[in-house]
């Protein structure tokens, strides 16, 4: 009987400015792929402003777990990020464990509150 070795994961809640949506998307991804991560799950969350900025939920593996912090400084570095916040998964519900926030302005977050 042979033991299955789990990756390690990151679940992630990103806000993205609406203004460029899909290039913030595809700059998120390429910014993964290039720290060596693998794309588990994404998910978009729907608004319920219109024109207001989207969450996305993304999860992501790699085989080193150091990579994860290097993918979340960089991410904080992105044009559209407008935050970024590592989800913990407890119970089925995403709870936030780390937030940056990049603006002042207020976004309604179905996936994580800002920690300052």
């Amino acid at each position: 009987m042979s033991a299955q070795v789990s990756t390690p994961a990151l679940q992630l809640a990103l806000l993205l400015d609406q203004h460029d949506l899909i290039g913030a998307i595809e700059w998120t991804l390429a910014t993964a792929r290039r720290t060596g991560l693998g794309l588990a799950a994404m998910t978009l969350v729907p608004s319920a402003l219109p024109g207001a900025d989207q969450w996305l939920r993304l999860s992501v593996t790699a085989e080193e777990p150091a990579l994860f912090s290097l993918l979340v400084k960089r991410l904080e570095n992105g044009v559209d990020v407008r935050e970024v916040a590592v989800v913990e998964e407890s119970l089925g519900q995403p709870e936030p464990t780390a937030a940056r926030r990049r603006d002042t302005a207020t976004a309604a977050s179905p996936a994580a509150a800002p920690v300052h």
